[in-house]
């Protein structure tokens, strides 16, 4: 308890000296909204879930929470029982934070405070696996892929997918195992590798293969404009005999959505610049895509068009290719 004392105190200065109030935390600790999660739904999904799941983004330590628990037989470590008390606390305390996905981040941010202690955990069990073959590719195949996933991570991954998909609003893709930062780029060039092998034609190498479909179902045609951004999925279809390259904008080949809002009386744009959002990963021909879009509406209250299509950067739009841009009549109110 004498060791606790140094950084306790730490902790009060420093918040008295920049923030003028020794108890001060940066969100209300009781009351508020910060704590409603349904424990199931978040202890599932801070451990489990394809995009921030610790034992997704790191299986091996599953035997760090095993060697915490093993600590508590007979003649166990007292420093792992109370390691072993800290990740119990930490893991119950997350599971009841409402937004235990937050953050603009790869993987499992809110473990990242633990990971010194996990891996700290682990060598109780260095001797274990001496006896044991199975042990010890188990042991291995954890570690390789845990660091796999985490290099995946540093080089590769899209660090816009959590606002690409507004996960906040659209909570199901934290569930998705087709669509995350883990999965996207594996997903890519695994892609790109069957165009290789099988020659493939792709946007980049022959766009007059390109053909689309669109699902206009899910936009609204009546918006209020109170200051909240416009929120709704829009689905597409490959039709075409092409892949559809996601390489990010700008890129000559990738395949990207463009959308612009139109004066309905006057038929004008009513903003010169058109915005657009990426694919995350490779689209097949057959397959069917989800563009989750955010948007402001118009200022003004009237009557306006949402127009979207499809655009192969650096070759053209679909509609120079067969497939016109979808209007959608919305009233702003």
């Amino acid at each position: 308890m004498l060791w606790s004392v140094p950084p306790i105190a730490f902790q009060l200065a420093y918040n008295w000296r920049y923030f003028g109030n020794p108890f001060r935390t940066q969100f209300p600790i009781i009351g508020g909204d910060l704590w409603n999660a349904p424990f199931a739904e978040g202890f599932a999904g801070i451990l489990v879930s394809p995009a921030r799941g610790l034992l997704v983004y790191s299986p091996v330590f599953a035997l760090s929470f095993a060697a915490l628990a093993l600590a508590w037989r007979r003649g166990g470590d007292p420093l792992l029982r109370a390691l072993a008390i800290g990740a119990l606390l930490h893991v119950l305390l997350y599971s009841k934070f409402t937004t235990w996905w937050d953050g603009t981040c790869y993987g499992p941010r809110y473990f990242a405070d633990l990971a010194p202690v996990l891996a700290f955990a682990l060598y109780p069990l260095a001797p274990r696996p001496a006896g044991r073959a199975w042990v010890r590719v188990g042991f291995a195949a954890l570690a390789l892929f845990s660091i796999a996933a985490h290099s995946i991570g540093v080089f590769a991954t899209d660090m816009d997918w959590s606002a690409d998909v507004n996960v906040t609003r659209h909570r199901q893709f934290l569930w998705s195992w087709r669509d995350n930062q883990l999965i996207n780029p594996v997903s890519k060039v695994w892609s790109r590798f069957v165009v290789a092998v099988r020659g493939l034609p792709t946007s980049r190498t022959q766009p007059s293969l390109l053909a689309a479909s669109y699902d206009t179902t899910a936009i609204p045609r009546r918006v209020t404009r109170d200051g909240d951004p416009l929120v709704f999925w829009f689905r597409v279809e490959n039709d075409g005999r092409a892949v559809w390259l996601a390489s990010g904008e700008r890129v000559k080949g990738a395949v990207t959505l463009e959308w612009r809002w139109r004066d309905a009386e006057r038929d004008v744009r009513i903003a010169k610049r058109s915005e657009r959002a990426p694919l995350r990963y490779d689209l097949f021909p057959g397959r069917r895509y989800d563009f989750i879009l955010t948007l402001d509406p118009p200022p003004a209250p009237g009557a306006y068009t949402l127009e979207l299509g499809l655009i192969d950067e650096g070759i053209g739009p679909f509609a120079e290719l067969g497939t016109p841009p979808v209007r959608v009549p919305i009233d702003v109110r």
